[in-house]
């Protein structure tokens, strides 16, 4: 009887396919280990991956496409290649990032018992890194019952570092949680189904402070952009290249008494698909303030008068019915941010 280690050795070597990149070339690559209760159980698939290399040569946002087995190779596959590691051609002198995928066989002899099909197409989202994190985030949540809840949340997860995943299950767990304790009604639809990652965190408590720490990871990786360092769009610009149909503010007329006076600006995100959401306020709110702010530009309608449009931010003068000697009311931090933008 054959060792274990001599199997899982001949088991090593892989065939891959799929999108090759065209502006990186491989430079190191580690195999996967053969998962031991796949040997045991002689099972032999393939897993499909799609990945961007982003500005450092390095795989991020791995995400399983298509498998032959469930989890069985899975781990296998996406371990191996976070590994991997990629550099620039000559025509890629700026290190743009790349999107692509690949498929990997795996066999426990050169002759498999079986042909597995694990070849898949790219999702259909953008080829910009940035757009494309910024765009899982901006998309709403479904959660209207477990499983969709989960697959909800793991295309977030794609996108996360594992810090910013800490994060975001306690503001979600912490939301569900205070739903729990004040209503007496099933578990689902989740109190999440319909928000985006940013409403979590935000009507979570969580400050911009904790916000930022949670994507420092997820630079120090070569992410150069995120949601912050999208571009900051002036009111003219945004005017000439957005159709702006609706932009309603409405609440409940006490919850304008709390920016009647001291008036109040807001960070806003605006999506490539001309949805919008709420990113901050200049300074702390009342949760119920905040929950409105957010609704409200949610519901938005826009439309890009250019084809193409990438996501970009703006800020927003909330409007309310402003009593005599009224005055924006900003924090200096803030401030000092957006002091060159207004």
């Amino acid at each position: 009887m054959k060792k274990l280690s001599s199997i899982l050795c001949m088991a090593c070597a892989l065939s891959s396919a799929g999108v090759l990149a065209e502006q990186w070339q491989l430079e190191e690559r580690v195999e996967p280990r053969y998962p031991i209760e796949a040997v045991k159980n002689s099972l032999e698939g393939c897993v499909s991956v799609q990945f961007f290399i982003n500005s450092d040569g390095v795989p991020t946002y791995l995400e399983v496409l298509k498998s032959s087995h469930q989890d069985t190779f899975n781990k296998a596959a996406i371990k191996a290649i976070e590994q991997w590691r990629y550099s620039p051609t000559e025509s890629n002198s700026e290190r743009i990032p790349e999107r692509q995928n690949t498929s990997l066989s795996f066999a426990l002899s050169p002759n498999p018992s079986a042909v597995y099909d694990c070849e898949a197409a790219l999702t259909a989202e953008s080829s910009d890194i940035a757009s494309f994190r910024a765009n899982r985030l901006a998309a709403p949540i479904v959660a209207t019952d477990l499983n969709t809840k989960n697959q909800s949340i793991e295309r977030i997860f794609t996108v996360l570092s594992d810090e910013e995943k800490a994060h975001f299950v306690k503001s979600y767990s912490s939301l569900e949680a205070k739903r729990a304790a004040s209503e007496q009604q099933d578990s689902y639809p989740s109190v999440i189904d319909g928000l985006t990652y940013h409403q979590v965190i935000q009507l979570a408590g969580l400050s911009s402070s904790q916000i930022k720490a949670q994507s420092a990871q997820q630079k120090a990786q070569g992410v150069e952009q995120s949601v912050e360092k999208l571009p900051l769009m002036s009111m003219p610009e945004l005017i000439n290249t957005w159709s702006i149909k609706d932009m309603v503010m409405g609440m409940d007329p006490e919850l304008f008494k709390e920016i009647s006076f001291r008036q109040l600006k807001a960070e806003v995100l605006l999506n490539s698909d001309g949805t919008a959401e709420l990113l901050g306020t200049c300074r702390e709110v009342s949760e119920q303030m905040y929950a409105a702010l957010a609704s409200q530009v949610a519901d938005w309608e826009i439309s890009s008068k250019v084809p193409s449009p990438k996501p970009t931010r703006f800020i927003y003068m909330v409007p309310a019915p402003a009593e005599p000697g009224a005055y924006f009311d900003c924090d200096d931090a803030w401030n000092d941010k957006y002091q060159q933008s207004m």
